[in-house]
């Protein structure tokens, strides 16, 4: 199977989604998938797919987001989008994950009718920094975990409903932490936990 892995690095955030999604696609690999990642979207030698849509079987998207639209680069995206209402047929049939702000509103309402599942957040969705205690780890974790599930035979339903419960899992350790950090994060934590969801076919699998 070929999964396509967008992971732009175009702002302070989007170094930790790109960390997350580096880690996805190696993890992916030894696993036996054919995995394509892009760094930079407009590298035409990586985005034929943007022409063609038809190789991929997964596609994964971390990076900055919109309520119609995936950026892909968060200053060419705006004119340029990776994923946008006008090009959004080059995610059907195909089953679409995102971490990305706002992705679940206005594209996601209509990635439903099109891709054979997508997932993403009505709302934003946090990461944290690195800082005395890596609490990248604490957001990173269920997300894995829910790509894990999934390509392990979990319905799409059911890994995002492992990702919510890991997401909550390590909120409330965070909220067990002497640090002040650690409660802001478990707070974010809880909001993604809440905001993620599956719009289409939540029963889809690989």
């Amino acid at each position: 199977m070929r999964v396509l892995v967008i992971r732009a690095i175009d702002s302070p955030p989007t170094t930790i989604t790109s960390f997350f999604g580096a880690k996805i696609a190696n993890f992916l690999r030894e696993k036996g998938f054919d995995v394509v990642e892009v760094v930079d979207y407009l590298n035409s030698s990586k985005l034929g797919w943007w022409l063609l849509g038809k190789n991929y079987d997964l596609i994964l998207y971390l990076g900055h987001g919109e309520k119609d639209r995936l950026l892909g680069n968060i200053y060419l995206g705006i004119l340029l989008p990776f994923l946008s209402l006008s090009n959004i047929n080059n995610i059907r049939n195909k089953v679409t994950i995102t971490y990305a702000c706002l992705s679940a509103q206005i594209l996601g309402t209509k990635a439903s009718s099109v891709a054979k599942a997508y997932t993403g957040s009505d709302y934003f969705m946090y990461i944290a920094y690195p800082e005395e205690i890596d609490y990248t780890q604490y957001f990173y974790e269920p997300f894995f975990e829910m790509i894990r599930a999934f390509i392990n035979g979990r319905t799409i339903g059911e890994s995002v409903e492992i990702y919510k419960r890991i997401a909550l899992d390590n909120a409330r350790k965070l909220r067990a932490l002497p640090d002040s950090s650690a409660k802001d994060y478990a707070m974010y934590l809880e909001l993604n936990a809440k905001h993620y969801q599956v719009l289409g076919n939540e029963e889809a699998t690989l």
